[in-house]
């Protein structure tokens, strides 16, 4: 698949099932992926991938959090918490590793680990599989940054729900023109 075809075509699918990647085949993936733009080469990523009974450790996770939140919530509230990384075979994590005080604006390295996980994004679809980016309050939440070790400084930038497609993908989107004014400046 082409790169235009790969940016034009990919699509966010919640409904994922099995078949995910191999092994082989995540690993070379994420090796083209690490070539995200990186000002400085500080490598400002970390990155975690999740299947099988670790997702459940994840729900326990976001459970132990909510809670934490709030204590009052009911059985059935926990059951859906617990359950939200079980809706794909695969979660890749994608956070920032941000070295603070550096030369390197923190917010470049923020963008270059969200660059990363775009990168990641695209690679799976051009080998057709599918994912979602989701992030939501577990994103955010200290005990969940905690328990991955990151750092305050660090930021969780998101969860890559990955799998294959059980559903088909939308309609072609309609392009859009987009209105660009190119104006000269001199100095």
């Amino acid at each position: 698949m082409l790169l235009e075809e790969a940016i034009a075509t990919r699509w966010s699918c919640s409904d994922l099932v099995e078949p995910i990647p191999s092994e082989t085949q995540l690993y070379s993936l994420l090796q083209i992926a690490l070539n995200a733009p990186d000002h400085g080469l500080l490598r400002p990523w970390k990155l975690w991938c999740l299947q099988g009974d670790q997702r459940e450790k994840l729900g326990a996770l976001f459970c132990q959090s909510a809670l934490q939140q709030n204590p009052q919530l009911t059985p059935a509230q926990l059951a859906n918490i617990s359950n939200r990384p079980l809706r794909a075979p695969l979660i890749i994590i994608v956070a920032a590793n941000v070295t603070p005080l550096h030369k390197i604006p923190e917010i470049e390295q923020i963008l270059s680990a969200a660059t990363l996980a775009h990168n990641i994004q695209l690679l799976l679809h051009a080998q057709g599989y599918a994912s979602i980016w989701r992030t939501g309050e577990w994103a955010y939440d200290p005990l969940v940054k905690q328990t991955l070790g990151l750092k305050d400084q660090d930021q969780l930038i998101g969860y890559l729900y990955v799998g294959t497609a059980a559903t088909s993908p939308p309609p072609a989107r309609q392009v859009v023109a987009l209105n660009v004014h190119l104006k000269k400046f001199t100095l």
